[in-house]
């Protein structure tokens, strides 16, 4: 199973955890392919991923969400499990999402209330809200939570365009939208501090927003053409270097 799947890290100025994250992840998933998407790292991102046994590629468009849709068009496996590279997730909880991985299904580990922090509990609880008011109960619990796990061809036909931290959100969001099967598995959680090299603030929260609003109703299908246009502009970006 493991030769199916790709383990997709968007990276930018992680030297001092990625090294550990890739080990980890190849211990779990050990015929897996492991991808780091360095996004722009001014510091040795690259290298220690590298010497830790990932694959590499860069990505200069700036952005999480550019990040991701690079390392889905690079990826060669058929399963796309998303991990941070910060550290926050434990790796090994991204195997059962990897295992309940089919067409047509988004598997979401979600995230204890309890071990988030008061501004994540409401940034959650706000773009969630959003989305059920759009798709109701079919709404997951964790909209934000960073570990997913999909089947690549439904990610390469999606009509996604949030390049920064809204990415979650609008993969909830078209997932709902399409009549995707939710799967929602617990997993660990143990958030960095903005001193610990945090990057999402307080402002992403309106990119979020604007993620889950991109697809209500009519107003989606509009935008998949635009999409189309500026996903064929992010590959020829992508630089590899494989190991």
């Amino acid at each position: 199973m493991d030769k199916n799947i790709s383990i997709l890290i968007p990276a930018r100025n992680e030297e001092a955890v990625i090294g550990r994250e890739v080990k980890k992840a190849l211990s779990v998933f050990p015929d897996a392919e492991v991808l780091v998407i360095d996004n722009g790292s001014t510091d040795k991102t690259w290298q220690a991923a590298l010497d830790a046994g990932a694959s590499c590629i860069s990505c200069t468009i700036p952005g999480k969400g550019a990040a991701m849709l690079c390392g889905v068009r690079a990826a060669r496996g058929r399963v796309i499990v998303f991990h941070d590279a910060d550290g926050e997730y434990e790796i090994e909880d991204s195997l059962e999402l990897a295992l309940l991985a089919a067409p047509g299904i988004m598997c979401v580990g979600c995230r204890n209330p309890f071990a988030l922090t008061w501004s994540s509990k409401r940034a959650n609880a706000f773009i969630r809200r959003l989305l059920q008011i759009r798709f109701g109960s079919a709404t997951p619990k964790d909209i934000l939570s960073g570990s997913r796990a999909f089947w690549r061809n439904d990610l390469l036909r999606m009509p996604v365009r949030s390049r920064g931290f809204g990415i979650e959100t609008e993969l909830t969001a078209i997932s709902l939208q399409e009549g995707f099967r939710i799967v929602e598995r617990p997993v660990r959680y143990s958030p960095r501090t903005k001193e610990d090299g945090k990057k999402i603030r307080s402002y992403h929260l309106l990119t979020c927003a604007w993620a889950a609003l991109r697809h209500y109703g009519k107003l989606a299908k509009g935008l998949q053409p635009v999409y189309q246009e500026r996903f064929s502009v992010i590959t020829p970006h992508v630089q590899t270097r494989q190991v």
